[in-house]
């Protein structure tokens, strides 16, 4: 199948609310979520060929879906970030203690993106964003157990993948 720009602006036209509900349901945050679509949009209308794409609709919603998923790994990644950085006052940083600190920021976010695609997907609307079980469970299509299982086998696999990190913590007096 040839795709043009009058397909795409045709299913920018017939679907862009409906992408933007689809995209909101994961990154929770309106301009994010019309702003992820309109980029996606954007970046189909500057590619040369589309011949490659058989089903316009679905593949723009899968664009639509990964971007979601690349906007919130890397506000996730900021705001872990920013949390560690907060939670010692920095005038009480020693150098030592301020590679320590980035050590674990770096290894938190190694192991979130290890973590099975539910359990961290899951882990990161409920523990991260703060959003509650049945928000998440139903931006998820899962059910609200299903959600808490995969909290918990993320908490677990986690806690055991820092084990390390845990007991240098305990040492340096954190």
């Amino acid at each position: 199948m040839n795709t043009s720009a009058g397909e795409i602006k045709s299913v920018f036209q017939n679907d862009y609310k409906n992408l933007c509900v689809f995209a909101y349901g994961y990154v929770l945050d309106k301009d994010n979520a019309k702003d992820i679509v309109q980029e996606v949009f954007v970046k189909l209308l500057e590619l040369d060929h589309l011949n490659h794409i058989n089903n316009l609709p679905a593949y723009i919603k899968t664009s639509v879906y990964n971007a979601c998923l690349k906007s919130i790994r890397q506000n996730s990644t900021t705001k872990i970030l920013t949390q560690a950085e907060h939670r010692i006052p920095s005038e009480n940083l020693t150098q030592e203690n301020q590679i320590i600190q980035e050590e674990e920021s770096r290894s938190i976010l190694k192991e979130l993106d290890l973590l099975p695609k539910e359990c961290r997907r899951a882990f990161e609307l409920c523990v991260i964003h703060g959003y509650k079980y049945t928000d998440a469970a139903e931006s998820l299509h899962i059910s609200k157990n299903t959600l808490k299982t995969h909290i918990k086998k993320a908490y677990r696999i986690l806690r055991e993948s820092m084990k390390y990190a845990q007991v240098l913590w305990a040492f340096i007096g954190y």
